[in-house]
């Protein structure tokens, strides 16, 4: 069984009877992995989504419709490759052909140049062994426009927050409710923290901080909800048995 003490309840219970682990009591970690420069940081009261919008310059391999399959798997290791963003996209005006995103490392160079000069570019960046299928395709320069819904929740705080303001990196949740103890430094911007991990975790429906010390048997401990749902009724299945408490008392 997890440790977590604020669950003291149901977990003398379970405890007593059970001997499956909690899996869906879990402890969560936020994703640390930076692919993009976020933009830079806005004013603390506002939080505005719209300015989460970022062009990123690509090249795309364009290729016929029917060879995809075989230039996807020939190139994997070359690919664009970012959680949420599709790697293959329609070309308009040609219904035959598909454009396939070759990754960031991959790039036109500056200055003026033919179109034949610019492949050869592109080929010589790539290995050797794959230069004879890259003869037979071209490349055109691709704006991946990215957002909101695309930055982890590490990079929207790193933005959000005042530069050298700790972001929490983890949290504790049960059900649909995530459970944050935050520093003093942290405070004033609770609501901003509590908003964004909603945002980024689709099962979390309510955000509570911890805002005093834990004094009952049932360690359970004063808190206040930060963002979400004031909604303490957990409900949680394990086994094929079915809990339901109030986390708040």
């Amino acid at each position: 069984l997890f440790p977590f003490l604020f669950l003291s309840k149901i977990n003398y219970y379970l405890q007593k009877t059970c001997t499956f682990p909690l899996d869906n009591i879990r402890f969560s970690y936020l994703k640390r992995h930076r692919f993009y420069s976020s933009p830079s940081n806005f004013a603390m009261n506002v939080f505005d989504k719209t300015k989460f919008s970022k062009v990123v310059p690509l090249v795309a391999m364009k290729v016929s419709s029917k060879s995809v399959g075989s230039y996807l798997s020939a190139f994997q290791e070359f690919l664009f490759d970012r959680p949420k963003i599709k790697r293959v996209h329609e070309e308009h005006g040609d219904s035959q052909a598909k454009l396939i995103l070759l990754s960031e490392s991959v790039a036109f160079s500056a200055g003026e140049k033919s179109e034949a000069e610019s492949k050869e570019e592109i080929i010589k960046q790539l290995p050797e062994e794959l230069q004879p299928l890259l003869r037979e395709v071209s490349f055109k320069p691709f704006e991946l426009q990215i957002g909101y819904d695309y930055f982890t929740a590490e990079e929207v705080l790193r933005q959000l927050l005042p530069e050298n303001t700790e972001i929490p990196s983890s949290f504790e949740q049960a059900g649909h409710i995530a459970h944050l103890n935050l520093r003093e430094e942290m405070l004033p911007f609770k609501s901003i923290i509590g908003q964004v991990l909603i945002d980024k975790n689709p099962h979390i429906k309510t955000v509570v901080n911890k805002i005093g010390n834990i004094e009952t048997e049932f360690r359970t401990f004063p808190m206040e909800v930060i963002a979400g749902e004031e909604n303490f009724n957990v409900s949680l299945k394990e086994s094929g048995a079915k809990f339901s408490f109030n986390f708040a008392t």
